[in-house]
């Protein structure tokens, strides 16, 4: 097949099509003289090509103006299979990662995802969310990244039973409208119009037939790879980076095991959140005290009622607002450091905080590591305001176990050994006695939460065996067939179609890191010169206490005379604003989705 067919797009390769038939149609048999033996007569096979293009047309149902009117595959031709995608996010370019259903000053992560698994056919044009099965890990808001964000769906697939591969198991769905195969024209058997290879074949086959003057020579056979000789899969990172915005970036996916019901967000066992920050965010301040930051982050370990914690929005009706917080760690963002904290790269706490590491005083990059099992509403970047006024030794860390007295009872659950029984889960103990802990506190003080721009969703963690990453077509066992003590390796060609295309992505998300490092030294100088010429041999420290505090990424909020938490305004209790939204904007939601006959 030539060079030129591969990069055709299908409708370019039926509107060719449409034009050999037409070339064929007004030809007249031709005499073709070959040097001295009998001429060679080359007869139009109009009836072939037009069979073919019937099928072509029936099966898209669209005009032949393929310009004006894309034609779109029958989706149900194909299987489909479940499967998770792994992919990250530059999250400042989006207006958050849910898809929404009024418009956005900027696109949505989802939006520009669902876009593309749409225009690479993966998924049925649209049927939405709904109709593949959509279901997310972690939702991020406006201006959040993500290194590990996790989805599952259903998707388009290429294996078939008994193809030799991996065993499919019910991840895995036959096609619901299979194509029925037709009898063969004078051209030879009609390509399904969804096969983009079988129609470049069809296409280079009717040119040759149309140009050649003389006996075809024999093609000289051109090395294949090994994905396209063995029963794999799609390469979905390869076909989505091709149409993705560059700011999001498929890394991975993972086919599901059998007999599973994995989903994305309930399956998710932790969810890793990562915050950077710097120690000096105001010039002329004194640093922030991150030894006060990690002794109330200390205080978050375990479950907790995290109302007061968060942002409570009445059409959630949310009234259980325990979460459980597995790790809470304040450290150094340096890379290289390989001290293990809750599964993650980190360093060590002794060398953080025992004040006897001078390097580790005077470092400026810090970031701020959680992992939990859940999290509510904007959660994270209050957790992080707290850390912010502790930090800034405007509040002690105790302030975090008054905010988490809350006098919240846990409802009672069918015991797991017997349904009829109910038992009460405790909450874990709050450091009321050592930290003088004694008013009850319902409603949550005004305060602002940090900026959402160095915030991350680092990682989704399932249980073992639920997912195994790959990026290339490789459909079998991956994780356990790689490193040293694999019993069974995957070999060569396994190996290459498991990471076929990843020199690729890499090499974009190198270019990224590099443009940014440049433009990151270029304010840097910017900053130094401005000091030199400012303060030639030190910026002057404030003896007496912050009047301005930190939100993160050079978001700084100002006060005459700070006031403390406790003595603040506060909001309603959550139980008033649910009471609120059912009697007023709820009702009339409701009102709404009846006139609609949605209920």
């Amino acid at each position: 097949m030539s060079q030129s067919l591969q990069s055709l797009s299908k409708e370019e390769l039926i509107e060719r099509l449409v034009r050999l038939e037409a070339k064929l149609g007004a030809s007249p048999d031709k005499e073709v003289k070959n040097g001295d033996s009998a001429p060679t007569i080359i007869k139009p096979v109009t009836n072939g090509i037009s069979a073919m293009l019937r099928d072509v047309i029936s099966q898209q149902q669209t005009p032949l103006d393929v310009k004006k009117d894309p034609r779109l595959p029958n989706f149900h031709r194909n299987p489909t299979r479940k499967i998770a995608l792994l992919f990250t996010y530059q999250g400042w370019h989006y207006s958050g990662l849910a898809l929404q259903n009024m418009p956005t000053p900027l696109p949505t992560v989802e939006g520009e995802l669902l876009a593309a698994l749409e225009k690479t056919h993966l998924i049925e044009q649209g049927a939405g969310q709904e109709g593949c099965g959509f279901s997310r890990c972690g939702r991020t808001d406006r201006g959040v990244s993500s290194a590990g964000q996790v989805v599952s769906l259903w998707v388009r697939s290429k294996r078939k039973p008994d193809d030799g591969g991996v065993e499919l198991g019910d991840d895995w769905r036959p096609a619901r409208d299979p194509i029925i195969p037709q009898p063969a024209e004078s051209v030879g058997e009609l390509p399904d119009a969804n096969d983009i290879d079988a129609l470049s074949a069809k296409v280079e086959e009717v040119e040759i037939a149309t140009t050649t003057t003389a006996p075809k020579r024999a093609r000289r056979s051109r090395p294949v790879l090994a994905s396209k000789t063995q029963p794999y899969e799609n390469n979905y990172p390869q076909m989505l980076n091709r149409v993705l915005p560059p700011e999001i970036r498929v890394i991975g996916w993972s086919p599901l095991p059998t007999h599973s019901e994995f989903d994305a967000r309930f399956s998710c066992q932790t969810r890793h959140y990562r915050y950077f920050f710097n120690r000096t965010p105001i010039p002329g301040q004194r640093p922030l005290n991150v030894v006060k930051m990690q002794e109330a982050a200390d205080r978050l370990l375990g479950e907790h009622d995290f109302r007061n914690f968060c942002k409570v929005d009445g059409s959630k009706q949310i009234e259980n607002h325990c979460r459980r917080v597995h790790s809470a760690v304040v450290r150094r963002d340096v890379l290289g450091e390989t001290d293990i904290v809750g599964g993650t790269k980190t360093v060590n706490q002794q060398t953080n905080f025992t004040g006897e590491n001078k390097s580790a005083g005077q470092h400026e990059d810090w970031v701020f590591e959680l992992i939990g099992s859940a999290f509510l509403w904007h959660q994270v970047r209050h957790i992080m305001a707290i850390l912010f006024l502790v930090g800034h030794e405007l509040e002690e860390p105790s302030i975090v176990s008054k905010l988490l007295n809350t006098g919240y009872e846990p409802p009672l659950y069918p015991s797991a050994s017997d349904k009829n029984v109910l038992v009460q889960i405790p909450l874990d103990p709050i450091r009321t006695d050592e930290d003088g802990v004694t008013e009850i506190l319902l409603r949550k003080p005004l305060y602002s939460m940090a900026s959402g721009l160095p915030l991350q969703l680092y990682r989704c963690t399932y249980k073992e065996g639920e997912v195994d990453w790959r990026h290339g077509s490789y459909d079998g066992p991956v994780a356990s067939r790689r490193g040293p003590g694999a019993n069974d390796s995957l070999s060569e060609a396994e190996l290459s179609a498991a990471t076929e295309g990843t020199g690729n992505l890499l090499q974009i998300m190198k270019n990224q890191l590099e443009e940014a490092k440049i433009q990151t030294r270029h304010i840097q100088a910017f900053y130094d010169e401005a000091v030199e010429r400012i303060h030639p041999h030190s910026i002057p420290i404030a003896d007496h206490a912050a009047h301005a505090h930190t939100l993160g990424a050079g978001d700084v909020m100002a006060c005459k005379k700070y006031v403390g938490l406790m003595s603040r305004p506060r909001s309603e209790p959550v139980e008033e604003i649910n009471r609120k939204w059912r009697e007023g904007g709820g009702e009339k939601r409701k009102a709404r989705l009846v006139a609609m006959g949605a209920v």
